[in-house]
């Protein structure tokens, strides 16, 4: 089982990757959530949470994405995944950014920054110092803004990740 809910979390993740209908990728989302759950794989559930997060956001359903990406956050704290942690946190700050809940947001790309700097992945790291620089730009906070763009860009320059560069 915990095998079969890897496998369509994987189906799940690359259906909203290719830009598939949604009601796919959230039909094998729920398959793996399923699976998961059976087998009592709480990294798998993690996972397959976040993907119906992330079809939620894409259907506008806010409430339910917060309240799914609550629950991802919750599943990393309790399995130590704090990668995964890190990528909850960055989700639920770009949520609330879209939603114009400023300081939320803030808060959660701090954090999520802070657990990303002690779990690795600078290309992540630099995603959250962009999105910290983003809420610091909006809120006025222009010198602070430019300070976190330039770390970001310096980070991305120094891994060689052109893509967010170009951000």
């Amino acid at each position: 089982q915990p095998a079969r809910g890897a496998v369509l979390r994987v189906l799940a993740a690359a259906a909203q990757e290719r830009g598939s209908r949604l009601s796919e990728a959230d039909e094998l989302a729920h398959r793996a959530l399923e699976a998961a759950r059976k087998a009592g794989d709480r990294r798998i559930e993690g996972g397959a949470i976040q993907i119906v997060a992330h079809v939620r956001m894409v259907q506008g359903r806010r409430e339910e994405t917060e309240a799914a990406l609550r629950e991802v956050l919750a599943i990393d704290r309790e399995t130590g995944d704090r990668v995964g942690e890190g990528t909850s946190l960055y989700n639920m700050a770009i949520l609330f950014e879209s939603t114009g809940r400023l300081a939320e947001a803030e808060n959660a790309y701090a954090e999520a920054l802070a657990v990303r700097r002690q779990a690795g992945s600078p290309v992540v790291v630099g995603k959250c110092l962009q999105g910290l620089a983003g809420v610091c730009w909006q809120t006025g906070r222009v010198r602070r803004a430019e300070e976190l763009f330039e770390e970001a860009l310096a980070l991305v320059r120094d891994v060689g990740y052109r893509v967010s560069e170009a951000n």
